[in-house]
């Protein structure tokens, strides 16, 4: 009985809400939106509040919008060249995106693209004059600087344009749906770890020739090996200087309720402490994360400045598809973090609990180690035949022999040869004692 009694109850506020001519109201992602249904035709748009109070005091204004746009339609009046600009105004009327970054990024792609068409094609000034030649064209312009997920986006972007404009500019194609989109899957190659040489010169530049934060940003990736997006966004509360650990939930794995626990290390220690105490509250990197929350494609932009100021590609090539790959990010500090882990015989389940990977496999993945890496494992691996001793002498012997020639090379006294010999007698006498004491024993 009470169920149905609730039924009833939504029933009656949905018709409270939906008066005929007025259009409705539903709730997606947290914001109302307003929908009007007429003429076989539905029209949506956001109210941009999480108010229901603030929603319906919109909802007329949006409505009026409506039909003013379906007389528009109904006359013929909206079969003109839409500009450029008329038609971002126009599309943004109609589709609001909840989030305000998005709305941010689809506006600056769409000023890129009309850039491109000032530049390449200038007597092309409304959007019925774009054709699949034109939009191809400022495609493969964007294919060799952006990866394929990118690519997929701004296609996407431009198409919904189409779309949403075409009865009302009149399009009677769309040119964006034609052209295929780039396969995620094996189109982009992993970045890869940094080499020592390249590690060396980038801690070089940054004590150098960067800012304080970008300095520290990329200290948080060398010594956490977290994403960019964690490192950017660290708050000073997930530091415990007295445990000596960072704990944080990274962002792509918050949902899960996954929380990871990092050992601060010397020099990240070091860097952290040069925040007086009381200045320790809010964002570590304020710049950075404001920056990361409003625009990525900036802070994306300072990582591959920095690392192309400390002298190291960024980009290569790939000949499978004929473009250029980005190969070295933010996110190759992570694979460095695993790889220096791994090498240094640190257990993979630790480094899994410290990056926050979901199988040890994964870790496995990122522990990217070549051929030089593998050659140093033969001056500490023990010989298992009984001769792990004889090898030790040998090997001693031939480093004594180098000792000796450098220094007669260096023409040394009689009183700095004893000096130099010190050590072994030394040692010498450790062992007569070591062996007594067995003896006794």
């Amino acid at each position: 009985m009470r169920k149905q009694e609730e039924a009833n109850f939504k029933y009656q506020m949905t018709k409270r809400i939906n008066k005929k001519g007025e259009g409705s109201l539903f709730k997606k992602r947290g914001y109302w939106y307003v929908r009007l249904k007429t003429r076989g035709k539905v029209y949506t748009k956001s109210t941009q509040t999480k108010s229901r109070q603030e929603a319906k005091k919109k909802q007329k204004e949006i409505v009026a919008f409506f039909r003013s746009r379906i007389q528009r339609e109904t006359e013929g009046l909206s079969r003109h060249q839409y500009s450029f600009d008329e038609a971002w105004t126009e599309f943004s009327e109609c589709r609001h995106l909840a989030s305000e970054r998005d709305e941010t990024l689809h506006k600056g792609r769409w000023r890129k693209f009309v850039a491109w068409m000032s530049e390449n094609h200038p007597a092309v000034t409304s959007i019925d004059g774009v054709d699949k030649r034109c939009a191809m064209g400022f495609l493969n312009s964007l294919e060799g600087s952006i990866e394929p997920k990118t690519y997929n986006e701004y296609k996407a972007l431009f198409a919904h344009v189409w779309s949403e404009l075409k009865e009302c500019a009149g399009l009677k194609n769309n040119p964006w749906k034609s052209i295929k989109s780039l396969p995620a899957k094996g189109s982009t190659i992993p970045q890869r770890k940094l080499t020592d040489e390249e590690l060396k010169k980038l801690v070089q530049f940054l004590n150098k020739g960067c800012s304080p934060e970008i300095r520290r940003f990329f200290l948080l990736g060398i010594y956490t090996g977290q994403r960019s997006n964690d490192c950017a966004c660290l708050d000073w509360k997930n530091v415990d200087f007295k445990a000596n650990k960072i704990s944080c939930k990274p962002h792509k794995t918050a949902k899960y309720g996954t929380r990871v626990r990092i050992p601060i290390i010397k020099e990240l220690k070091e860097e952290l402490e040069l925040t007086p105490s009381d200045k320790r509250v809010g964002y570590i990197l304020p710049t950075i994360a404001e920056q990361f929350q409003r625009r990525q494609s900036t802070v994306s932009r300072w990582i591959r400045e920095t690392f192309e100021g400390a002298g190291i590609e960024t980009y290569g090539s790939e000949s499978r598809h004929e473009r250029r790959v980005k190969e070295v990010g933010f996110h190759s500090l992570r694979h460095t973090f695993v790889s220096v882990c791994a090498l240094h015989g640190v257990p993979i389940s630790i480094v899994q609990a410290i990056v926050g990977h979901s199988s040890p496999r994964m870790t496995e993945e990122y522990a990217q180690v070549n051929d030089k890496d593998l050659d140093q494992i033969l001056d500490v691996f023990p010989s298992f035949d009984g001769n792990d001793g004889d090898t030790k002498k040998q090997k001693a012997i031939e480093a004594f022999k180098i000792a000796c020639d450098g220094l007669l090379a260096a023409g040394l006294t009689q009183e700095e040869w004893k000096n130099a010999a010190s050590p072994f007698f030394q040692t010498e006498q450790k062992q007569k004692a070591l062996l007594l004491e067995k003896k006794s024993a």
